[in-house]
């Protein structure tokens, strides 16, 4: 793979439209990232996040529709678990895509951190299952749009602890409907390409059949599991152990691996995570009410008040970091996150993504950046040839396999 763009952040200090682009948080093959500002009357301000397709791409076609695709998605979206898309623009020959600004930490950074900050090294169970009900329901909302009458089929396909950010508030977002199967996109993914995260597909999602909403229900139900029991489920050495771990689905109930936990929520999360998605809850609705059933019946009901006070107690540092950073960017004092990390283009940073460049170093420059509106997918090589790649790999066991870049 070939270096990023030449002139990267080259939009800083520029205006696009009605924005004035503050400072570069990420870039990709496709697109660059920008912390960007509207003004109006008597001192009003707000901020957001503009996302660019690179100038080189503006003359293709297919990367032009999937674009396109995004923002139109993303314009259908509107609830307070998904992260916002508020506007598509073109100015000259280049296209941006507004969304919601959001300072908060993905729930996989949350996760790791909590190994040494919380007493016990593992997030209570009610802020576990709180923080998936309320990703259940922003999901459950995408699942049942619409368009003018005609259902939308849409399944996010990529849900994983990287795509879910909790705010400071203790709110719950989605991001990332990036790769989202809709009915109505102009740019279907081909027969036969895989498109996600390997370790949070579901069996039918890793071998390229058909997949539907209950595809998001397993991905949720892997990421309670991997909470609960402190444990990766599926991540392997090796893409092609990742993915034979997935296609066999051989799951232990997470108190046989966490025996602090009740036996009585082995039986609600192994639901989701049924092989035989027949198994399984039929929406991502019926597993958070599952979820939030299980805490009220016990007493144990927790909210994004909770979730806000945990943050407090277990991770002011990053809270901290996080605001200063953003004053920093704010008030153009430090230079792009992507210049002060060192972005290193390499395809030898893929880990076990089949579709996402989402390298350890990259994930630390999106986990710990003010951003939290899917950087991730602006570092996608976006490239169906890369998914179909990765799956050709993971299904040819007599290839030796690269270990996986991330841990």
């Amino acid at each position: 793979m070939g270096g990023p763009p030449s002139g990267a952040g080259a939009l800083v200090g520029q205006r696009l439209g009605k924005y004035d682009l503050l400072a570069l948080l990420a870039l990709g093959g496709t697109a660059e990232i920008y912390l960007a500002r509207i003004d109006g009357h008597a001192g009003f301000e707000k901020y957001v996040v503009v996302k660019c397709l690179h100038d080189h791409l503006a003359d293709d076609k297919d990367f032009v529709s999937m674009f396109l695709d995004e923002a139109r998605l993303g314009a259908q979206l509107d609830h307070g678990n998904i992260v916002q898309t508020l506007g598509l623009g073109q100015q000259d020959d280049r296209y941006y895509l507004v969304m919601e600004f959001i300072v908060g930490l993905s729930l996989a950074l949350v996760g790791r951190r909590a190994h040494e900050r919380v007493r016990g090294g593992k997030i209570p169970v009610p802020i576990i299952l709180n923080v998936a009900a309320q990703a259940c329901a922003g999901l459950h909302y995408a699942h049942e749009r619409t368009d003018g009458g005609r259902p939308l089929n849409l399944v996010h396909r990529d849900v994983s602890p990287q795509n879910l950010v909790i705010t400071f508030e203790g709110m719950v977002k989605v991001v990332d409907f990036g790769i989202a199967k809709a009915e109505y996109r102009e740019t279907k993914t081909r027969s036969g390409t895989v498109k996600g995260k390997f370790a949070y597909m579901s069996p039918e999602q890793c071998q390229a059949n058909d997949v539907d909403r209950r595809t998001d229900v397993f991905a949720m139900g892997v990421i309670c599991w991997e909470l609960l029991t402190g444990r990766r489920l599926f991540k392997r050495d090796s893409t092609y152990e990742t993915y034979q771990a997935v296609v066999e689905c051989r799951v232990p109930p997470p108190s046989s691996v966490n025996h602090e936990l009740d036996p009585a929520l082995d039986a609600l999360v192994m639901r989701a995570l049924h092989k035989d998605r027949e198994q399984r809850y039929p929406t991502a609705e019926a597993f958070g009410e599952a979820m939030i059933g299980y805490l009220h019946q016990r007493g144990k009901a927790a909210g994004p008040g909770e979730i806000a006070r945990f943050f407090e107690e277990h991770f002011q540092p990053e809270i901290d970091d996080h605001l200063a950073r953003m004053r920093e960017l704010i008030e153009g004092r430090r230079a792009s996150v992507a210049d002060q990390k060192q972005l290193q283009w390499d395809a030898s940073e893929l880990d076990g993504s089949a579709s996402v460049l989402d390298s350890e170093l990259l994930e630390e420059i999106i986990e710990e950046s003010v951003l939290a509106s899917s950087p991730a997918r602006a570092a996608s090589t976006s490239s169906e040839a890369a998914a179909e790649a990765a799956r050709r790999a993971a299904t040819a066991p007599e290839r030796p396999q690269r270990p996986s870049a991330a841990p």
